[in-house]
């Protein structure tokens, strides 16, 4: 749809956006993409919708607002008619000049923006670093991590990018020798729920999906790994043994952006605040079966529940900076809360932490390794990539509790 017909805008307490002229549009609210004449349009940062998507603020007539769209402005009247004007018009500026009053007192809405990142690239030793997206990640070539190598330039890449995948890492690594690096980390944590797949080493944790599997992807869902325990998972660290020729990528968000663009209002009702995080086992180390659980569940039984409480603002003990810990998988509930009143903002903090301006999508090549912050990041298994093979070895490097 041209820019130019895009001529309606908000009254009320939602921002809408029609199609056409205002009194011929169907107002449809705007949430994670633009809806315009009842089908979905992208909402294009490159040029296809430029302006303030706001709501009225308080006690603010309804019968004047106004929104630049492009080089094409609309006022829009509570009567449910409009006007268009031109650029060039004889009245545009005395349009812009109300349209500037107008917009200083409306609040921008999920209006994320990818801040400039100050990285000292310098810190990295010998690594060749190509982000993955503006807000986090990175591939990373020539870094040295045999035994016995500095790891302070990892160290500080994961503290920059949150999440980095060695893509030329040694492709005759046995497992006992990428435990050994792994453990170079941090001790190693082995899951509650789930068998593994070399009995000598319990740390590591097999994710095989077989080309004919139908059973349930594992990592399915946004999740921080491990976030249910006292002390949630630090560092993760997965080996691809065998990739499919296509999908299986891993979608991670970053939750220190997603921290920082909430409002600072917003920010302040939830510092200080805990929210419970939970997973249920049978029991019994089995194979992963069901969404949101580790385990298939004998429903005849008792079934363990671990829970815990943590800060939504997590502060990051390397860094020092605030992140937001949450996740659809494992958080539950907001302390202190009715069962309504933490759903509806937890399922907000879901959808705007998935915001596109705060995720990468990683691509996997053959033997790489990916090491990312459970602390500042939560991700997503994409599961694609039916009638081919997947075979991964992860491993959960402990972490601490939560400030």
């Amino acid at each position: 749809m041209a820019v130019a017909e895009l001529t309606a805008f908000v009254v009320g307490d939602h921002t809408k956006l029609g199609a056409k002229t205002l009194d011929q549009a169907t107002p449809l609210l705007v949430g994670d993409g633009g809806r315009i004449d009842d089908h979905p349009h992208e909402l294009d940062p490159g040029g296809g919708l430029v302006g303030v998507l706001a709501t009225r603020p308080p006690g603010r007539a309804e019968s004047h607002r106004q929104l630049a769209v492009g080089d094409h402005e609309s006022r829009a009247h509570g009567d449910g008619h409009g006007s268009s004007v031109a650029q060039d018009s004889p009245d545009a500026d005395r349009y812009r000049t109300a349209m500037a009053s107008d917009v200083a007192d409306m609040q921008n809405i999920r209006a994320v923006q990818t801040p400039l990142r100050e990285r000292d690239a310098d810190s990295y030793g010998s690594a060749v670093v190509t982000p993955v997206a503006g807000s986090m990640g990175a591939y990373v070539d020539g870094l040295d991590i045999a035994p016995g190598s500095d790891l302070d330039p990892l160290l500080r890449l994961l503290d920059d990018f949150k999440a980095v995948m060695i893509r030329d890492a040694d492709s005759a690594l046995t497992v006992e020798e990428y435990a050994a690096f792994g453990r170079r980390l941090g001790d190693l944590a082995v899951d509650p729920f789930v068998a593994p797949p070399f009995p000598a080493h319990p740390e590591v944790m097999g994710l095989i999906r077989e080309a004919d599997d139908t059973a349930y992807n594992f990592g399915g869902d946004w999740h921080s790994d491990g976030s249910y325990l006292a002390e949630p998972g630090g560092y993760t660290v997965l080996w691809a043994k065998e990739i499919p020729p296509v999908g299986g990528d891993t979608l991670f968000a970053d939750m220190e952006l997603a921290w920082e663009s909430l409002s600072p209002t917003f920010r302040e009702m939830l510092d200080g605040r805990r929210c419970a995080h939970a997973a249920t086992g049978s029991g019994a180390k089995v194979a992963i079966a069901r969404k949101g659980d580790y385990a298939a569940i004998n429903f005849g039984d008792a079934p363990d529940r671990i829970e815990h409480l943590h800060p939504i603002k997590r502060i990051h003990p390397r860094t020092g900076r605030p992140s937001l810990f949450v996740n659809q998988a494992y958080s539950v509930r907001i302390e202190g809360w009715s069962e309504d009143e933490s759903a509806g903002i937890l399922k907000f903090l879901f959808e705007h932490s998935r915001s596109p301006a705060m995720t990468a999508r990683f691509r996997w090549t053959p033997g790489a390794i990916l090491i990312w912050d459970n602390r500042v990041t939560t991700h997503y298994a994409i599961g694609d990539y039916g009638g081919h093979r997947r075979e991964m070895y992860r491993l959960a490097v402990t972490g601490e509790r939560p400030q």
